[in-house]
């Protein structure tokens, strides 16, 4: 079946959305067909190239769709907190208005997905605006975003990295122009596209299960255990990533990784994210070489997760090559 997902980006971000379109046609299903819409907010010919190369994976289609990059400029400098974020967070809201297809997943780029997405796109939601995860906890934070919007107690305030949008219905109902009658009349931009996404759609939202948009925090599971197995899409929300080397508040980091080092971003430049990842296993875990911590060990730990052995071995090797080579002790 065709599966057509939706996603943004620039040139910056392109290496992790590379990881991300990975991890879907890895775990895609024998007869899923993936249509990737990418929505276009300065991605280069040779980043483009790049992500072409994921077909050795398995054949896909992309196609590219440029949007009006100045308005999105302008509603960011509307925003009443940027945090972490660029102005191309809004490009979710221009869907209706560039891609055609009745029915699109949308995911942010900082997500890796761990199993078939048929499920998910399969859901019906024929009398809904959108489809979107339930939060593992409404949080103090939550209620408070939501009473500053103006929603009540009795709303649900979702996070806009995952959606399964009832594009027909958009158009339809020409949602595109109440996005902007809000941002032009004084709505609050709180998270940008999300705050303008909650309160338009609110009405006519289908709630679905967690797994769809585990949020990767520490600090937003609270104390639930949960089981990778039981998670379809991981989103590492909050400003920390895990292609940063300090990121102690997220989960399941090796996932990134794994699909990371199979892009043509990590083949091309395997002794920088090595590094990276080193760096971040001894900040996240508060792990010294000078201690009595072995080496050995120490490459068992980072290594671990990589699942072909001719990978684990070029691992080993840049290590030494590149850390314990040049200096590390």
């Amino acid at each position: 079946m065709n599966i057509h997902i939706c996603m943004a980006s620039d040139s910056n971000y392109a290496p992790f959305m590379c990881s991300c379109i990975a991890s879907i046609l890895v775990n895609s299903n024998e007869d899923d067909y993936i249509i990737l819409h990418i929505i276009d907010n300065g991605i280069s010919e040779k980043d483009k190239s790049k992500i072409s190369t994921l077909k050795e994976i398995k054949n896909f289609e992309i196609k590219y769709y440029i949007p009006d990059i100045e308005q999105y400029k302008n509603w960011f400098e509307k925003m009443d907190n940027k945090a972490h974020f660029s102005y191309a967070m809004f490009a979710r809201l221009s869907i209706p208005n560039l891609i055609q297809e009745d029915k699109i997943l949308y995911l942010d780029c900082d997500i890796i997905v761990n199993k078939s997405l048929n499920e998910l796109f399969n859901i019906d939601i024929s009398k809904y605006y959108c489809a979107f995860a339930r939060r593992p906890k409404e949080t103090d934070d939550l209620e408070k975003d939501k009473l500053y919007l103006g929603l009540s107690k009795e709303d649900y305030y979702f996070n806009s990295g995952v959606l399964l949008i009832n594009n027909k219905l958009w158009k339809e109902n020409n949602i595109f122009n109440e996005f902007l009658y809000y941002i032009n009349n004084g709505g609050k931009l709180l998270w940008g596209d999300q705050a303008v996404l909650n309160i338009v759609l609110r009405n006519r939202i289908k709630l679905i299960d967690e797994k769809y948009n585990f949020t990767s925090c520490k600090s937003v599971i609270m104390d639930n255990i949960y089981d990778i197995k039981d998670i379809v899409i991981l989103h590492y929300i909050t400003d920390q990533k895990p292609w940063k080397e300090y990121c102690p508040n997220l989960l399941f980091i090796e996932k990134f990784w794994e699909y990371f080092c199979i892009t043509s971003y990590f083949k091309e430049n395997t002794g920088k994210y090595i590094q990276i990842m080193i760096n971040q296993r001894i900040n996240n875990l508060e792990l010294r070489l000078k201690t009595t911590y072995s080496i050995d060990k120490l490459i068992d730990t980072l290594a671990w997760w990589i699942p072909i052995r001719k990978w684990r071995e070029n691992f080993r090797n840049k290590f030494f090559d590149n850390f314990i080579g040049g200096g590390g002790k």
